[in-house]
């Protein structure tokens, strides 16, 4: 659930920026009542004005609305589609939802009762009668035609669909349910409306894990949140990476719930606010004209914060849910989440990215003298099997405070041109002044390794960093040159350990980075490659559980986290600076229970390709990890 922060400072004057965008954009929500039916009644959006943007006159390329369940967003997408194929003559209209049972019960529970129940066509019984002018065709649930000529076509996104869906030519599509649709189907939906002068995309879902294709949309669109002003002066924010689960409240309520004292609640001050006097805010406001996306979740719902018995089932859920809150987020909050443990947050990250000045190399440079000793760790990449393997270099500093900054960070995407790779990471180190440059032995470094010796840096600068799988062994241990067989002097780390040891030190302050840029997503950055590392518990017949740490791929890729990694463990092991979480963290008293040994000290010495290295003191000293053997195994 990685998202860009809303700049407070924008939303001081956005409730004249959301009126002039009413204004500037003709909506017929005003008019819904008068057109359709809904229950028994005029239809309204008086308890679903977040549904607003859907009914503009002016629509953009592509929309997206990411949404709790039982919202209204089928039945708003239904009326929408109805009121464009009346307005637009020829207008042809493709839904797509994932399988053929939710095609029956959308063509006929919403789309065809709005037809029936449109006051526009009941005012014309001639239209009536062309309108469904055969038993047949109101019985066609694949296919609804409309007197001037607009169509709506319905199909499943299953591999048997395909062909059909290759030969509809349409204006607008829509895919409903779109967390459930394969992502692949999209390029072949999508072309449909290519001889289109509309070609409108429009996307509804209730999202699931971060890997979803309804959050790879959220990402690109405008990332709409409905904000909502407190009388104290906060902006609250209902999203999972701002203050929605503390508008949530208290886990029982004891006054009642009405729509003068909805159950939401100010994330600061603690009191009761209205989600109508709410508006839309945007993470991305480039984005609002060509990709707006907008959040729903049932807190945010007068449906569900302004009724006492929905509420308290709403919270209900929220405790009962607590050892599958993912399926809360989803279901209830409209969020993107994960059974698996995310070894980061969002929230850790920005609160890590504190350094002042951006992630830009002249910035960068010019704080360079502020650091004792800085390296250049790098992680090449070779492409992989989905393309996703990257080359990554992060530039890492021991500050005044004995702990780790990273001054920069570079992702140069997959190439196989080596020669420029290492020359990119020979301009690095000389730029920063690097006394080091850390890489990882995975075989893709052996030409680039090459092509750094002969451009002149000595060998003795080279760290080579060997991952091994978990053990009980200590978390970084030094291999000297070895004169039989000729092997090379390197670290061996334990890779899932090394990673916790690496993420703790971001949540627990340890470890800075750049600042991220005004209303930049973590995701756009090379941080995101943390949100991709999760946490696992692997059961295994002949010993305990296994806890390993893994790469997401569909989050995206993971080499800058490694290279950060593999530069972290050089720079500690180098130093001696290992961060004690146990001295701010644990009481003394339990700690000496558990009975932490001590670092243990080896002689002095050691050899880096056969050579002693002048400056490093204790080069072979082991390090017994306090956490060895407690978590990680």
């Amino acid at each position: 659930m990685t998202q860009a922060p809303l700049d407070p400072s924008v939303l001081e004057n956005v409730f004249t920026l959301a009126a002039n965008e009413v204004r500037n954009e003709r909506s017929l929500a005003p008019q819904l009542p008068l057109i359709f039916s809904l229950r028994g009644g005029p239809m309204t959006l008086e308890n679903h004005f977040h549904f607003e943007p859907m009914f503009r006159t002016c629509l953009p390329e592509r929309l997206i609305f990411k949404s709790g369940r039982q919202l209204g967003k089928t039945t708003c997408l239904a009326a929408q589609t109805v009121l464009q194929s009346i307005s637009i003559p020829f207008f042809n209209t493709l839904f797509v939802l994932p399988g053929h049972e939710q095609v029956k019960r959308v063509s006929r529970l919403y789309v065809a009762k709005f037809m029936q129940n449109c006051t526009l066509i009941a005012m014309n019984p001639d239209a009536m009668k062309k309108l469904f002018r055969s038993r047949e065709l109101a019985e066609n649930i694949r296919q609804r035609e409309f007197p001037n000529g607009s169509v709506v076509f319905f199909e499943f996104s299953g591999e048997e669909s395909v062909d059909r869906i290759r030969g509809i030519p349409s204006d607008k599509i829509v895919i409903d349910e779109i967390q459930n649709v394969d992502d692949m189907m999209i390029p072949i939906i999508r072309e449909t409306t290519s001889a289109s002068r509309w070609a409108i995309e429009q996307f509804t879902g209730t999202p699931l894990s971060r890997a979803n294709v309804i959050e790879k949309l959220w990402r690109l669109s405008s990332g709409g949140e409905w904000c909502i002003r407190c009388g104290c002066g906060y902006w609250n924010i209902p999203a999972l990476d701002h203050d929605l689960e503390r508008m949530l409240g208290p886990d029982r309520v004891t006054r009642t719930i009405n729509r003068d004292s909805p159950g939401i609640v100010c994330a600061k001050c603690g009191n009761p606010i209205s989600p109508r006097s709410g508006c839309w805010v945007h993470r991305r406001p480039d984005r609002v004209t060509t990709f707006p996306g907008y959040h729903i979740s049932q807190p945010i719902s007068p449906v569900h914060c302004e009724d006492d018995r929905k509420w308290r089932i709403l919270l209900r859920k929220r405790r009962e849910y607590s050892d599958v809150m993912h399926i809360f987020w989803n279901e209830v909050c409209g969020e993107s989440a994960d059974s698996s443990s995310q070894l980061v947050t969002v929230q850790d990250l920005r609160g890590a990215a504190v350094l002042p000045w951006r992630n830009a190399l002249d910035e960068a440079v010019k704080r360079k003298h502020d650091y004792s000793l800085k390296v250049v760790s790098v992680d090449f990449g070779g492409g992989g099997v989905e393309g996703k393997s990257t080359t990554a270099i992060a530039v890492l500093g021991l500050n005044k405070e004995q702990r780790v900054d990273c001054l920069y960070g570079v992702r140069l995407g997959v190439s196989h041109n080596h020669a420029m790779e290492a020359a990119e990471v020979l301009r690095l180190a000389n730029a920063f002044e690097a006394k080091y440059i850390v890489i990882e032995v995975t075989g893709a470094q052996s030409v680039r390794e090459s092509f750094l010796i002969a451009s002149g840096v000595p060998p003795q600068a080279l760290v080579p960093v060997v991952y091994t799988p978990p053990s009980y062994g200590t978390l970084v241990r030094y291999v000297p040159f070895n004169v039989r067989n000729q092997q090379k002097a390197h670290l061996k780390v334990d890779k899932s350990r090394s990673l916790a040891m690496t993420c703790a030190c971001i949540r627990y302050g340890w470890m800075r980075f750049f600042s991220l840029g005004a209303n930049q997503d973590v995701v756009d950055t090379v941080l995101n490659d943390f949100l991709t590392l999760v946490e696992e518990k692997s059961a295994r017949k002949t010993a305990g559980d296994l806890y390993i740490i893994r790469h997401d791929s569909m989050l995206g890729p993971d080499d800058f986290a490694h290279a950060v990694n593999i530069g972290l463990c050089w720079l500690l092991y180098y130093t001696k600076k290992w961060p004690d979480f146990a001295q701010h963290y644990v009481n003394l008293s339990l700690q000496t229970k558990l009975g932490m040994e001590d670092v243990t000290s080896y002689p002095e010495g050691g050899e880096v390709y056969g050579r002693t290295l002048d400056g490093i003191p204790n080069i072979v000293e082991e390090f017994n990890d306090y956490y060895g053997g407690m978590t990680y195994y």
